[in-house]
C-alpha cells in the first residue's frame, strides 16, 4: 500500500481517537456507543497548484483570528486519485509552537487536480453562530494561491451517538471545492 493511501486509510481512525477525546460529556451510558464530535468546522477548497509547487507552500487556517499555520513540505508523493494525504497545522502564524493543532488532508480527483479538506477540530476554543473561518495559502513567492473566508451563521447540532446519549456537539461546512 502507499504511503499516501496508508495515511488516508489510518486518518479515520486517527481522526476518530483524537476527536472522542476532544469532546467531553460526562458519564456515558451504556447504551450509548462512545463516538466523539467531528470537528466543529470542514472547509473544502480548490489548491490550484502542481505538486511539487504544493511542496513549497504554506498554510494559515484561522477562527476568529486564531490562527495557526503549516507547511506542505512533509509531502513527499502526490495523493492518489479520490485520495489524500494528511499534514498536521501546528505552529503559530509567527514560527513558535502552538499549544494545540488542526489537520488538513491534500486530495487529488479523478483528473488529478487538487483540492484541501481543512478540519478545525472542536476542542481548539469556543464557537458561537456568527465566527469567521479562513484559509490561506501561499506560493513559494508568498502569493496568495487561496484565499478562502466564511462567516458560520448557524452551526447545525450534531449527535453522533444519538440524541439521547452524549456528546452534543456544533458542527459548520464550507464547500467551495469545485474541481
Amino acid at each position: 500500500m502507499s504511503r499516501s493511501r496508508a495515511a488516508l486509510a489510518a486518518a479515520p481512525l486517527v481522526l476518530g481517537a483524537a476527536l472522542a477525546s476532544s469532546c467531553g460529556g460526562g458519564s456515558v451510558d451504556p447504551g450509548c456507543s462512545t463516538l466523539g464530535c467531528v470537528p466543529v468546522a470542514t472547509i473544502k477548497v480548490d489548491l490550484p497548484l502542481a505538486f511539487g509547487e504544493v511542496q513549497k507552500s504554506t498554510i494559515t487556517v484561522c477562527h476568529n483570528g486564531t490562527c495557526l499555520a503549516g507547511s506542505f513540505a512533509t509531502l513527499n508523493a502526490p495523493p492518489s486519485p479520490n485520495a489524500g494525504v494528511e499534514i498536521g497545522i501546528a505552529s503559530a502564524p509567527d514560527g513558535g509552537a502552538a499549544s494545540f493543532g488542526t489537520d488538513a488532508l491534500v486530495m487529488a480527483n479523478t483528473s488529478g487536480a487538487l483540492w484541501l479538506q481543512v478540519f478545525w477540530r472542536s476542542n481548539v476554543d469556543d464557537v458561537a453562530d456568527g465566527d469567521t473561518y479562513s484559509v490561506t495559502v501561499q506560493d513559494s513567492s508568498g502569493q496568495s494561491v487561496v484565499s478562502f473566508t466564511g462567516t458560520a451563521m448557524t452551526y447545525d447540532t450534531v449527535f453522533p451517538n444519538g440524541k439521547d446519549c452524549a456528546p452534543t456537539c456544533r458542527h459548520v461546512e464550507f464547500d467551495q471545492h469545485t474541481s
